[in-house]
């Protein structure tokens, strides 16, 4: 079995800096490599942050973007339509949205099991929870909007690895306009200054010095002033930098994500997660208007031909890695699974919660594919690195993640993530059951 290579938390010679510059370039980084005192966490989601600010109301029943995105320049301009996006005004009202998805619930999860093992008076908590188990490293500017933002992430998720806020520029922003007649929606987003995100030597160092099982790039595509302009040769390398300390690198795409920003990464990441319009868009090249509404046998085929491509042109040789890739819609989960000796494996999972109603979809992909990754990194660790994990192993986490997801469309008002650990969503993972209701799950999850 390969070796991860050993993080060089106090490494002190130029060879191994100048081994980690993304550019190559000599300098001097060996003081920033010896730290007193390595930082561990088990998960880092680099990449966009978003404040998420909805809003409702009829003058936009005519809006041109109802129910798809547009993209805003850091310069306030839509692109495209060449339109003056004004900012809302209730920045207060929103949440976390982008990465900040994954890590709040991540978050929450730590903190109930914290607050369950102290109950129960254990004196000795688990290693991972006695870590920062979450981190988020992402730019966000000297504004309001990234004030907000930062201000909405659980306390459990570390944020001493983002970058310090050094310019007056914006910070990503959502701006959900809701039809109040039919509640569809148009999103105006703004990537801010993470939309200019080019990997530096210095994030490298620090993601060293953490030593992450699980390091995601939250993504691609909406980099567009930063690495999506030289399509995907920046993200490829800098994966394959990370990967000389981190056993699982992964991304996840978005509707901005074209073909060109990872194709020269496909081959190489270790994970990467989609949902089925935005694979049909990448893979085949085609527009699948409403993808969940296909019968299933259409939607059976189109994923059988999503995996020809992917198989074909991205897993024909093995990394001796793990790697593992998902594609989700409304009722389930495609799961492609390649073992370290280069068989695939792949099956459609139907969701156990497939039954119930979604208050809020918003962060549903986020959360599921965020619960995904921290429950192989957490729990599944060791076996990833030595390659021991198997398909089942990757189909039990994307069920982890399916039940994650469903708590997340109930709505923060539902409180849905009160008391659930990652111990009792395995629990239920892995019982068989399907649940008709909420109630059902909650059950489940709180049963002794």
């Amino acid at each position: 079995m390969p070796e991860v290579s050993p993080a060089p938390a106090e490494a002190n010679d130029r060879q191994t800096a100048r081994e980690w510059s993304i550019d190559d370039a000599q300098r001097e980084t060996t003081a920033a490599l010896q730290a007193e005192a390595t930082i561990r966490n088990i998960v880092i989601d680099f990449g966009t942050t978003a404040l998420d600010v909805a809003r409702k109301g009829s003058e936009f029943e005519s809006d041109p973007y109802m129910g798809g995105l547009a993209l805003v320049g850091r310069d306030n301009i839509v692109i495209g339509s060449g339109e003056t996006f004004i900012q809302p005004l209730n920045l207060p009202d929103g949440h976390a949205g982008g990465l900040g998805n994954a890590a709040n619930a991540a978050g929450e999860i730590v903190a109930n099991e914290k607050q369950a093992a102290a109950a129960q008076a254990v004196e000795q908590l688990q290693e991972e929870t006695q870590t920062r188990v979450w981190a988020i490293m992402a730019y966000v500017g000297d504004d309001d909007v990234g004030a907000v933002w930062k201000g909405k992430i659980h306390p459990e998720v570390d944020q001493n690895a983002m970058p310090p806020a050094t310019s007056a520029e914006t910070s990503g922003l959502s701006d959900i306009r809701v039809r109040p007649s039919d509640g569809d929606r148009a999103i105006y987003f703004r990537a801010g200054l993470s939309g200019a995100t080019v990997p530096r030597e210095e994030d490298l160092i620090e993601i060293a010095k953490r030593r992450p099982i699980n390091f995601n790039i939250s993504y691609p595509g909406l980099f567009a002033e930063g690495m999506d302009k030289d399509k995907g040769q920046t993200l490829s390398r800098f994966i394959r930098q990370v990967q000389k300390v981190c056993p699982m690198v992964s991304f996840d795409v978005h509707g901005f994500t074209e073909l060109e920003h990872i194709e020269p990464a496909l081959s190489h990441v270790d994970m990467w997660n989609a949902n089925l319009g935005e694979a049909a868009k990448i893979f085949l090249g085609e527009k699948i208007e409403k993808p969940d509404d296909l019968p299933p046998e259409d939607k059976l085929e189109l994923l059988r031909r999503i995996q020809e491509v992917v198989q074909e042109k991205y897993v024909s040789e093995t990394t001796q890695r793990p790697r593992m890739f998902t594609i989700t819609d409304k009722r389930g989960c495609f799961v492609m699974f390649q073992s370290t000796d280069g068989k695939l494996q792949s099956s459609y999972c139907d969701s156990p919660c497939a039954k119930i109603p979604a208050i809020n979809k918003t962060g549903a992909g986020d959360v599921r594919f965020g619960l995904q990754r921290l429950y192989l990194a957490r729990e599944m660790g060791e076996a990833w690195q030595n390659g021991t994990v198997t398909f089942a192993d990757a189909v039990e986490a994307v069920r982890m993640g399916q039940i994650g997801a469903t708590l997340q469309v109930q709505g923060k008002e539902a409180k849905a993530f009160s008391g659930v650990t990652l111990a009792s969503i395995h629990k239920a993972a892995i019982s068989g059951k399907n649940y008709e209701t909420i109630a059902d799950l909650r059950a489940e999850l709180h049963a002794v």
